[in-house]
């Protein structure tokens, strides 16, 4: 622990005691970079399977993105990346060019949904989260298509 020098309300100085945590903020991302859920559907059987990815093979892709499903362990089908959220369940929006997590004012549709009991009105716009339409190392899950 350091000290550092804070002000009261009179102005006289007091003693602070503070945590030094400046060494260790980027050290837990590099780290810790959690599996991705890939969610495949098939239209055509009308199902969807689970897969699990310990490595981030998608990082860098964008939504609309064409890959080879070997890479999941799916040989000779070439899937469609269609969208995604984050480990908070944040969803990827694919207007959106960039990896990071943005406040956006949308209007009724994508990501502003409310229940039945709660209904928006015709026009109403809200503030909402988003993420890009990029794979990153905080993407959770995956959806893919055949």
């Amino acid at each position: 622990m350091r000290q550092g020098i804070a002000y009261s309300a009179s102005g006289r100085q007091r003693k602070q005691k503070t945590k030094n945590t400046s060494l260790l903020k980027g050290v837990f991302l590099v780290l810790y970079m959690p599996e991705i859920k890939c969610v495949i559907n098939d239209a055509k059987a009308g199902k969807s399977y689970s897969k699990a990815l310990e490595d981030h093979i998608f990082s860098g892709r964008k939504i609309g993105d064409k890959v080879s499903g070997g890479a999941i362990g799916l040989a000779g089908y070439e899937l469609e990346i269609t969208g995604g959220s984050d480990s908070a369940g944040i969803p990827m929006l694919k207007s959106l060019d960039m990896a990071a997590r943005k406040r956006l004012i949308l209007r009724k549709g994508f990501a502003l949904r409310r229940g039945k009991k709660k209904s928006l009105q015709k026009d109403a716009i809200c503030r909402r989260s988003v993420r890009g339409n990029q794979v990153s190392q905080f993407t959770a899950q995956l959806n893919l298509k055949v």
